[in-house]
């Protein structure tokens, strides 16, 4: 049992990984060029190009953390009744209720932008490549700030992480 936990928290954390660095490289190294317009173009088509790809990948990786989040929290015995039942009561308790939360909102987050307002502002973009319209700057905003906030909340979610390992203080 120990090296089938072993490889769960090796397979979660390297799923973290690929998850939180994807989201911060197409913040910083990809999206903020759709500003540019002499960019726009061959951003949006990079981002239409490897955007599903990008997409299958993160979902692989929020499910493998959901596989392996699960399977640890049960090693460490946080998923029996009583612990459940006391989980508001004690710090960690806290930190496992609100990377649960957390995770709950990050799949709520990345399914309206993948599923809606990524695509949305894509065509917006591609209609109005002068962004002047209100519903491409409406669009655009919207998927923008739902990933900034993905990612943001991302971040928490791995510091959630480490407090539930290595408590709090």
């Amino acid at each position: 049992m120990r090296v089938l936990y072993l490889l769960a928290v090796y397979t979660h954390i390297l799923a973290a990984i690929v998850w939180v660095g994807t989201n911060i490289v197409l913040a910083i190294a990809v999206v903020p060029h759709l500003r540019d317009p002499e960019l726009r173009g061959p951003v949006l088509a990079l981002l239409r190009g490897a955007g599903p790809r990008l997409s299958r990948v993160g979902w692989s990786a929020l499910v493998a953390l959901l596989v392996t989040g699960t399977f640890n929290l049960y090693v460490r015995g946080y998923l029996t009744t009583d612990a459940m039942m006391s989980a508001a009561s004690n710090p960690i308790g806290i930190a496992v209720l609100l990377k649960l939360l957390g995770m709950s909102c990050v799949i709520a987050l990345n399914v309206a932008h993948d599923l809606r307002w990524g695509p949305a502002a894509a065509d917006a973009i591609e209609r109005d490549p002068r962004g002047l319209q209100p519903e491409t700057v409406r669009l655009r905003s919207l998927a923008r700030y739902a990933g900034r906030f993905g990612t943001l909340l991302s971040l928490l979610l791995v510091a959630a992480g480490v407090v539930i390992v290595r408590g709090w203080f």
